[in-house]
């Protein structure tokens, strides 16, 4: 029960069989369990300080649970010709449930109680070609799915001004992506490759946000309600990488590569106020282009590894969270 304590109990159990020669089917659950007493912003001196280190001078004792459940099934077959097929499957469940001492203080001012709560499944297909000759290539699709609860609680004691009360704030999140892929490698000699690799991502969001409380609270805090107000973003875009390895010895081989990426947007899940504008409640895509040159080397018979590496990013609508 002390402050700072975390009691954590995980497990993972995976099986492995081969129901012939070129199939192999892996199988995977994991399961977490936790509780932490949180230790969290102590004043050294004056304030809220009691004079006991590490511990706290709080009207409530700060907690997170944490809950976490996952199964994967990978499946692989090689075929006579030498091309491989694989299936990756995932399904993850997580669920967090915290109190926090907003006013950090011994008053009862304001407490915030969170949760969030996802669900998520994947789908991974993918082609692969034999390797060794001058030619080699793997290719995919790829499925995700993943709903999201988030409500929080907001409670304003009697500490506040002696105007107690209480604002709720709830998201509703659906993601759905979609993603097809390849990558190429082109041997123009036993020591030259050229490497080409690309992407396609479709990805749709939802988020159906409400947010209620007492008036008073509501009027205090200048808060914006709402009742499953919608917003949906999207983003359609390719990725892309192209590049060039040379294995100058057994010991060295150097590199050069471009490359184009894409994160897709989001949400700003924080209460909205009055005059914020619904274009703050979500953010667009971030784009950046990658210039990269190394040399991967090794020494001494292997026991001595040196990598080096320059790399340059060009973001554009880069996301941060403040």
């Amino acid at each position: 029960d002390d402050v700072g304590n975390l009691d954590s109990t995980s497990g993972r159990l995976q099986l492995f069989f081969t129901p012939s020669d070129q199939t192999s089917v892996r199988f995977s659950v994991d399961a977490l369990d936790s509780d932490n007493r949180i230790y969290n912003a102590e004043p050294l001196s004056g304030g809220n300080d009691d004079g006991r280190s590490y511990t706290q001078n709080q009207d409530i004792t700060i907690q997170s649970a944490k809950t976490e459940r996952g199964l994967s099934l990978i499946a692989e077959h090689e075929f006579s010709s030498g091309y491989t097929v694989t299936s990756i499957t995932g399904w993850r469940e997580d669920e967090t449930h915290s109190i926090w001492e907003s006013d950090e203080s011994p008053l009862d001012q304001l407490v915030t109680v969170t949760s969030l709560e996802q669900e998520q499944v994947s789908q991974e297909l993918r082609l692969s070609s034999p390797i060794g000759g001058s030619f080699d290539f793997v290719a995919g699709l790829y499925y995700f799915d993943q709903t999201l609860y988030q409500p929080d609680t907001f409670l304003v004691g009697q500490g506040w001004f002696g105007i107690p009360g209480i604002l709720n704030e709830q998201h509703d999140i659906d993601v759905t992506s979609y993603a097809a892929f390849s990558n190429f490698n082109f041997h123009l000699s036993d020591d030259l490759t050229l490497f080409l690799g690309a992407r396609y991502t479709d990805e749709s969001q939802d988020n159906q946000t409400t947010i209620q409380g007492d008036p008073i609270i509501v009027s205090i805090f200048n808060v914006q309600t709402s009742v499953r107000d919608k917003v949906s973003i999207s983003s359609s875009d390719p990725s892309w990488s192209t590049g060039i390895r040379y294995q100058a010895s057994d010991n060295v081989m150097t590199y050069g590569s471009i490359s184009r990426g894409f994160k897709a947007g989001g949400f700003n899940t924080g209460l909205r106020f009055v005059g914020d504008s619904r274009d703050n409640f979500s953010v667009g895509p971030e784009f950046v282009t990658s210039y990269e040159i190394g040399a991967k080397t090794s020494w001494i018979e292997n026991r001595l590894r040196l990598n080096l590496a320059a790399f340059y990013l060009d973001y554009t609508d880069f996301q941060v969270q403040t």
